[in-house]
């Protein structure tokens, strides 16, 4: 069972397939025999589920990856290519670009081309003619997101001294990938990134051209669905929506063992009488706004009577207020404008999952009563004792 809302994507936004001349490294035959399932498979084993594709100045595999990632989706797998490319730009700065998981290996050559790359595919040596900047609004203007790769080691934008030159790239830019935040490298000093204070969000990725290397960087980005417009909002949103591994050792989707999934309503006096009402809740956050007398309160009677709560009451004096507006609404309403918000037929379900056990609430009017059933994975079960 999925939640509704955003949740957080363990996503890799720096990796290398055998498109890319260093991949495998020392190990040639691995070069020639990796195929794209089984270099997915590499990344799905690590936890990772989201995963730019970037070689150097090549989109190439692109177009098979996605092949294969939908056939590991119909597997059950949750993995997801976003294409991608790092190009070098001049004056050897790597630039990675990442694009929605619609575009293809065409759209990535043609944003190399525009870049002005006329080198050989999959060389991280040979260098495109546009400076990183150019690069940059090439990768922006084909809908993608733009980020100067490694930016404290080489080939990074901080073996640039020019603090100029790092400023114009980065105000262009969508975020920075830094490696390691708290360590000035010689051959290139963060400072004189940090130097210029401008806010963007840093991310890592693996930069992996070995299996043995997928897992040791990542980054969380919270999305509803893995897409280039999910990524951009969370790029935007910043520390609220990006996170580190190296800032963050558990998984941040962590919740609470028992969870309210979903209340449904039928047949009520105005709410599911043509169709179910269904109200699906995030396991972290949810708001229920409307203006006075839109249903905020009933969302939570309704709750009440389906988590089989009503029982609270009992506790409370007979002229509580709160007691008597809840016996009101419980009551069968026999017109249009007398009390009550029930008919006779009115059935409401929750779902909620505890310790990872999916369980059905079931309360009908007619029965004043609550039925327990528990999912084994194909259907609904009914509880002893329900």
């Amino acid at each position: 069972m999925s939640f509704v809302g955003a949740r957080w994507w363990k996503f890799d936004f720096h990796t290398h397939t055998p498109a890319s001349f260093d991949y495998g490294k020392s190990d040639s035959s691995l070069k020639a025999s990796k195929t794209a399932k089984a270099w997915l498979l590499d990344y799905i084993a690590k936890g990772i589920e989201c995963v730019a594709v970037t070689d150097h100045n090549s989109g190439d595999w692109i177009d098979r990856l996605k092949d294969a990632a939908v056939n590991l989706r119909a597997e059950g797998y949750s993995i997801f290519v976003f294409p991608g490319v790092e190009i070098t730009a001049n004056s050897n700065i790597h630039v990675l670009g990442v694009f929605d998981p619609r575009a293809t290996s065409a759209d990535i050559s043609a944003v190399i081309g525009a870049s002005k790359f006329r080198g050989t595919k999959g060389d991280s040596d040979s260098v495109a003619e546009e400076s990183a900047e150019n690069v940059i609004r090439e990768i922006i203007s084909a809908g993608g997101v733009a980020i100067p790769a490694h930016i404290d080691m080489k080939a990074g934008l901080c073996q640039q001294h020019s603090s100029h030159t790092i400023g114009q790239v980065c105000r262009h830019a969508s975020a920075v990938e830094i490696i390691f935040p708290d360590q000035e490298r010689i051959d290139a000093p963060l400072s004189r990134y940090t130097n210029l204070n401008i806010d963007l969000p840093s991310i890592i990725g693996s930069d992996a051209h070995h299996p043995n290397d997928i897992g040791r960087a990542y980054t969380w980005v919270k999305m509803s669905t893995p897409s280039i417009e999910g990524l951009k909002l969370a790029l935007v949103d910043g520390s609220s929506s990006i996170i580190r591994s190296d800032n963050e050792t558990t998984d941040p989707n962590s919740s609470s063992n028992t969870l309210l999934r979903s209340v449904t309503v039928e047949n009520a006096k105005y709410a599911g009488r043509s169709a179910p009402l269904k109200v699906e809740f995030n396991p972290w956050l949810n708001s229920i706004i409307g203006g006075r007398g839109s249903g905020k309160s009933s969302i939570l009677e309704f709750i009440r009577l389906g988590m089989d709560r009503a029982r609270d009451f009992d506790l409370l004096d007979r002229d509580n207020e709160i007691r008597r507006s809840f016996e009101s609404f419980t009551k069968i309403s026999a017109s249009r404008d007398s009390d009550g918000v029930m008919l006779v037929n009115t059935r409401i379900n929750c779902v909620y999952t505890r310790d990872e056990i999916h369980y059905l609430l079931t309360w009908t009017k007619e029965n004043n009563r609550v039925s327990i059933s528990r999912y084994d994975g194909q259907q609904w079960i009914p509880e002893e004792g329900g």
